[in-house]
C-alpha cells in the first residue's frame, strides 16, 4: 500500500466512523436542531405553507444520506483497484455494506428506525460517488476506459 493510499485510508475509516455516529440519536437530535434553525432563519416563507413541512424534512434527511454516501463512493474510488466497471461495483459492495451496517446501528438507538429504503438511498448515493470520480478521472486522463464494443456509450 502506497503513502497516498494510507492517507486515503484513513480519510476513509474516520468518514466511515462519521456514518456511523450520523445513526446515533445525539446525531439525529443535531440534525434537527439544524433542520429547525435553517427552516426558521432561512426559510421563514415556508413555515406554515400547507404540505411543504413534511416534504422540506424528507430533502433534508435524505440529502444527508444522500451526501454522506457519495462522499464515500468518492473515497472508495481511491482504494480500489482493477477495471473501472470492477472499481465502481466493488464501491456499490462498500456502500451497501456500510450503509446496511449503519442502519443496523440504529436500531440500537431510540428514535431511530432502521430503513431498507435508506440502505438502496446510501448503495445508491455511494455508487454515483464513484461513478462521477471515475467519469472525472477519464476526462483528465488519470483512468482509461475502453469500450467493449461501438455501441457501448463509456
Amino acid at each position: 500500500m502506497t503513502s497516498a493510499e494510507k492517507k486515503w485510508l484513513i480519510v476513509t475509516s474516520l468518514w466511515v466512523g462519521l456514518i456511523f455516529f450520523s445513526s446515533t440519536s445525539l446525531a439525529a437530535k443535531y440534525c434537527e436542531r439544524l433542520y429547525q434553525f435553517v427552516r426558521v432563519h432561512l426559510l421563514p416563507s415556508m413555515i406554515g405553507m400547507s404540505g411543504t413541512e413534511g416534504v422540506l424534512h424528507l430533502i433534508a434527511e435524505k440529502g444527508v444520506h444522500f451526501t454522506l454516501f457519495f462522499t464515500f463512493g468518492f473515497l472508495v474510488a481511491h482504494l480500489v483497484h482493477g477495471s473501472p466497471w470492477g472499481r465502481l461495483a466493488k464501491i456499490a459492495v462498500f456502500g451497501l455494506v456500510v450503509g446496511s451496517g449503519s442502519e443496523f446501528l440504529q436500531s440500537f438507538f431510540p428514535g431511530r428506525d432502521p430503513a431498507i429504503r435508506d440502505v438502496v438511498l446510501n448503495l445508491v448515493s455511494a455508487a454515483l460517488g464513484g461513478l462521477a470520480t471515475l467519469l472525472w478521472w477519464r476526462k483528465k486522463g488519470r483512468i482509461a476506459w475502453k469500450a467493449k464494443s461501438a455501441g457501448e456509450i463509456i
